[in-house]
């Protein structure tokens, strides 16, 4: 009977380690999502994704310690360095284009 149950334990134990073993294959830590902003600045090819070239041009421009990674003080300084998101666009443009019409009113004025 004793040995029947170690049998038991050990095959469930195997089965455990083999499943851990499996995940930790597929389980790897996730890649990061890259920000829309983010992409649209730096994403040269319009790939999606960030190649090693891209990735280059944002170390050289936010790493200022040139340690090859971006600190939180650096990524935040990228954020607020990031291009405006589509709605802040359209808003911006909206007010260009009647910037624009007021000159133009006030020149047809003068």
């Amino acid at each position: 009977m004793k040995l029947k149950s170690l049998f038991v334990i050990a095959g469930i134990l195997s089965l455990i380690g083999v499943s851990y073993a499996a995940e930790g294959k597929e389980g790897k830590k996730p890649k990061k999502e890259v920000s829309a902003a983010i992409l649209e600045k730096f994403d040269k090819d319009k790939d999606g994704k960030l190649n090693k070239e891209e990735k280059a041009e944002i170390l050289a421009k936010y790493d200022a310690d040139k340690d090859g990674k971006l600190s939180k003080e650096e990524k935040a300084e990228m954020k607020k360095d990031k291009p405006a998101e589509p709605e802040e666009k359209k808003k911006e443009e909206k007010k260009e284009k009647k910037e624009k019409k007021e000159k133009k009113e006030k020149k047809a004025v003068e």
